[in-house]
């Protein structure tokens, strides 16, 4: 097998209503894909799912061996899910949070690469304060930050409207951080209203009539 995942015939179906299926893709080596739908479509039903948090998913799911562990499941040290939700603890300052978000996840890190991480997110301001004290969209830019640290052995980001909590500046920064990881062989899933430019960026389209996968090149 050739792709890193191979998603065959996925369907969800939420209070008796499809919210899509037979639906095919393919995530490849250095590819950039955005999930795109109205509300109520199932795109954060089909992340959470390939991010191995979500099971009201049906279908089949083959991954490369390069993903897989000895016992047959998803090597989770390779693949990076930020949610909706920031996954952090109130009750632990910014840079804490960070360090404990990064432990989490595996990724390799020093103080000097926290601090940096969180420049690129705007919170070096905020670096020994209570996240309690943040705004929600501050909570999730704590999360974020993990993009800017040295990947270690992460080859798959999953992102789930990462471009929400940013001003035009963030933005800027995490298209060039994403453009920059998968030119570097990673492979990048998202959920997001931002129109990027980008020549290869290829689209899984949800919707109660049409479920499809093209480049956009092709459209």
């Amino acid at each position: 097998m050739t792709s890193w995942l191979q998603a065959r015939n996925l369907s969800s179906i939420r209070q008796n209503r499809t919210l899509f299926a037979q639906l095919d893709f393919d995530v490849d080596k250095g590819d950039l894909i955005q999930i795109k739908g109205v509300n109520g479509s199932g795109k954060s039903t089909l992340m959470r799912y390939l991010a191995g948090v979500g099971q009201s998913v049906a279908g089949e799911i083959k991954i490369s061996d390069e993903f897989v562990l000895y016992d047959g499941n998803i090597d989770r040290a390779k693949v990076l899910y930020i949610g909706h939700l920031p996954a952090i603890s109130t009750r632990l300052t910014v840079l804490e949070n960070l360090r404990f978000l990064a432990q989490k996840t595996g990724l390799p890190f020093d103080d000097q690469s926290l601090f940096e991480a969180l420049r690129q997110v705007e919170l070096i301001k905020f670096i020994d304060q209570s996240a309690m004290a943040l705004s929600a969209g501050q909570k999730r830019r704590i999360g974020l930050a993990r993009l800017y640290l040295k990947q270690g052995d992460v080859k798959l980001w999953l992102l789930d409207e990462p471009f929400t909590a940013l001003d035009l500046e963030g933005v800027t920064r995490l298209e060039a951080q994403i453009d920059l990881f998968t030119k570097q062989g990673g492979s990048v899933v998202l959920i997001t209203h931002h129109q990027f430019e980008h020549n290869t960026l290829k689209v899984i389209q949800l919707g109660h009539q049409a479920q499809e996968v093209f480049y956009v090149d092709d459209i």
